[in-house]
């Protein structure tokens, strides 16, 4: 029985390991009912040989569309994604931004900067670093009118 249960628990810890999903091409249509009427959404994403691309367009009740395209180029040698939003809204008014990572010696960074509808910018830093007994994030957004908030975060495993 002991055999049994420490075989479980490997193949279990092994299936929890390897439980990442690497992106996968595919085509999703769906609709919602709102109190404004029906929207239906057509979804393509598209994997490449370094990342994926998804196009969704959005149609309203009244005919008019929204859009929003993701370009996401993993580079292994840099260990950097770069993530690429570009969009409209119904309206027309046309909003995106792009989001850099890369790993770094004791964990991850990630810097981003996004342009709303209105024209107004907003940033976001996030540093993430851990080591055997500590992970730390640490984050700082400037929202579009320039209000900067600053949150760190430490946890810390004891044995």
């Amino acid at each position: 029985m002991t055999k049994f249960l420490t075989l479980s628990s490997l193949l279990l810890a092994l299936a929890v390991t390897n439980s990442y999903a690497a992106p996968e091409s595919y085509t999703r249509d769906s609709t919602v009912t709102t109190p404004k009427g029906v929207i239906t959404k057509h979804e393509v994403q598209v994997v490449t040989g370094n990342g994926l691309t998804r196009e969704t367009i959005k149609t309203n009740a009244a005919g008019q569309t929204a859009t929003r395209n993701v370009d996401v180029v993993r580079d292994p040698a840099t260990q950097t994604r770069t993530k690429t939003v570009e969009g409209t809204t119904f309206e027309g008014k046309t909003y995106g931004g792009q989001a850099i990572t890369q790993r770094t010696a004791t964990g991850v960074a990630r810097s981003g900067e996004f342009t709303g509808p209105d024209g107004k910018v907003r940033t976001k830093d996030v540093t993430l670093t851990r080591n055997a007994t500590t992970r730390a994030r640490d984050v700082v957004k400037t929202n579009s009118n320039g209000r900067v908030q600053h949150k760190t975060t430490v946890r810390t495993r004891s044995h």
